[in-house]
């Protein structure tokens, strides 16, 4: 299954000694089925002025 939006709006964070991380993808009204790469690809580093922290 492939998110097809992965962004930072669509990424929550955690932190893993002291940089925000993505911990898990929300938003998934635009999964489909599909090849890994196409998931991933789009995927990019977000500045630590726009991560959101996961709780715990």
């Amino acid at each position: 299954m492939c998110h097809n939006d992965p962004a930072p709006k669509n990424t929550v964070y955690q932190l893993r000694v002291g940089e925000p991380r993505p911990a898990m993808f929300m938003d998934w009204d635009r999964a489909a089925p599909g090849a890994r790469v196409v998931g991933s690809r789009r995927t990019a580093p977000v500045p630590a002025t726009r991560a959101h922290t996961a709780a715990g």
